[in-house]
């Protein structure tokens, strides 16, 4: 059959970009689809979004979902095939982390256990080269426990253990201290000493199989001091941080001590003092109870409030510390309205307000301001029952996507991504989606699960861990000219890329 007519479903610029678009009134959103449900769109229509698939196995089966989800990029790997690039998740009283040659499918180690269950875990990477020397440091905090450090060391197994070994071969201890601590699949030994693939005078080595994770015991005591936040941030060769279980935290920024001419920045000093480079910390009491989100853009950190937008700036022209506090933007649900649920593409920065979904801000053109735009406006009647105070956010660089997870209505977990496009400025729904945490590694899109211990690699195949997609897409209502008289249908037009063995089934609901 050839097709004689445009399709029915348009994707332009401006204003009459269509997208998902919803009314009151499904009869007057014009020349559009009144619901999309598991689509993309394309440069020719729309097809079905890709699913999900499972990522590893591990000992440690959580009974509530991953708070937390963080990849950490190292300097200075060594020759192992694994340590380059770390995995983490978080969920009920661990943190794990991800062997990709463990088991079939990769597998999951203990890195920290025993900790207060179920909160979140901020994350700021800290690697620093000095005389050629490159230091790996990754600091992380819940708001509860102790501000902790890991070397972000990892290696595998080359042959198996039976136990009680004085020596292990693994395959690279390039990224391991001289002595120390290990984690065998999750176990704790010790070691003395190292050649470049073994580790000796080691002692309580537990029985463990070839390609096992090996692990550097990170540091969680000797930071007790310190503020125990949970999100955190790298900038300006600082770490910023806010949150934590004291009401004193809701409002505060805290920020470590940056370098200078003479000395490497410090990390691991909060102490406030006067001086440009010191720590310090500011109360930010306007625009809501608590700071909800922090993002570097220029040489400002923007600080996110429920129902005000603030920037930070230090003045580098005194030695002394002479801070600024300036507003982009300040009213009812104008700010971020979900902990840490801001993410950066390119020039511009999305976050999540507590109201009206995913929002973005971005330079006026010929101008230094910051406007911020609400782009879920378009779709308000569909997520207007959208549970936004748990939301995750994320910038999928491969698809050019702003993805969002939310509940798709009060009282349960997320289970729905709205998903931007940002070079067609499409937004679609990713329904029956359970994320509650996002992260990028290796390129790829991963994220945790709300609703169980596990952790999924995102646009992967065509089935949501080999279960079936559901896509649909309903057009508005159509009268063909008069809606008064009978009317008729010469003929409906559909192409694509249909399975094998797949039946696909289209109903009109005609006079």
């Amino acid at each position: 059959m050839e097709r004689t007519q445009a399709p029915l479903f348009e994707i332009q610029n401006g204003s009459r970009n269509k997208g998902l678009i919803t009314a009151e009134d499904p009869t007057s959103i014009g020349n559009a689809f009144q619901s999309v449900q598991n689509v993309v769109i394309t440069r020719l229509g729309f097809g079905p979004r890709k699913g999900y698939s499972l990522v590893g196995a591990g000992d440690n089966t959580g009974t509530t979902g991953i708070n937390s989800l963080f990849s950490y990029k190292l300097s200075n790997v060594g020759t192992s095939v694994i340590n380059n690039e770390v995995l983490l998740r978080s969920h009920t009283t661990w943190i794990e982390w991800f062997n990709p040659l463990g088991g079939t499918s990769g597998k999951w180690h203990t890195l920290v256990a025993g900790l207060t269950s179920n909160k979140i875990f901020g994350f700021a990477p800290f690697n620093t080269t000095q005389l050629s020397t490159a230091t790996n440091a990754l600091y992380f905090c819940n708001g509860v426990e102790n501000f902790s450090k890991w070397n972000g060391a990892t290696t595998v197994l080359n042959g198996a253990t039976v136990g009680a070994e004085t020596t292990i071969t693994v395959d690279d201890t390039t990224l391991f201290s001289a002595s120390g601590s290990l984690l065998i699949n999750g176990t704790t030994a010790t070691y003395t000493g190292k050649t470049g693939t073994t580790f000796t005078g080691c002692a309580s080595v537990p029985a463990a199989s070839d390609n096992d994770g090996v692990a550097q015991l990170p540091d969680t005591t000797t930071f007790s001091t310190l503020p125990k936040m949970n999100y955190l941030l790298t900038a300006f060769s600082r770490i910023w941080g806010f949150g934590g279980s004291g009401t004193i935290h809701g409002n505060r920024l805290f920020y470590s001590q940056a370098g200078s001419a003479t000395a490497g920045p410090d990390p691991e000093d909060f102490t406030a003092a006067s001086l440009l480079i010191d720590p310090g910390l500011r109360d930010f009491p306007e625009g809501g109870p608590n700071i909800n989100a922090i993002i570097q853009a220029d040489d400002k950190i923007i600080v996110f409030k429920e129902d005000v937008i603030n920037t930070y700036t230090m003045d580098y022209t005194n030695a002394t510390k002479q801070d600024i506090v300036g507003t982009l933007a300040q009213g009812p649900d104008v700010g971020c309205g979900a902990r840490g649920a801001v993410t950066q593409a390119k020039d511009r920065f999305f976050f999540v307000s507590k109201k009206g979904g995913l929002k973005m801000m971005g330079r006026e053109d010929g101008s230094e301001l910051f406007r911020p735009l609400q782009l879920t406006e378009r779709i308000l009647p569909t997520i207007k029952d959208f549970d936004f105070s748990n939301a995750k956010i994320h910038y999928d660089q491969n698809n050019n996507f702003i993805i969002v997870a939310c509940a798709s209505e009060a009282g349960i977990s997320n289970d729905t991504i709205i998903n931007y496009d940002i070079r067609k400025d499409v937004i679609t729904l990713f329904k029956n989606v359970s994320a509650n945490s996002f992260a990028t590694y290796k390129g790829e899109t991963y994220f945790g699960s709300s609703i169980n211990a596990k952790v999924y690699k995102l646009f992967d195949g065509f089935t949501d861990n080999n279960a079936n997609i559901n896509v649909s897409a309903t057009t508005e209502t159509y009268t063909f000219g008069d809606a008064g008289s009978e009317t008729s249908l010469d003929s409906f037009y559909l192409e694509g890329y249909i399975k094998n063995s797949r039946e696909l089934k289209v109903r009109f609901d005609f006079n």
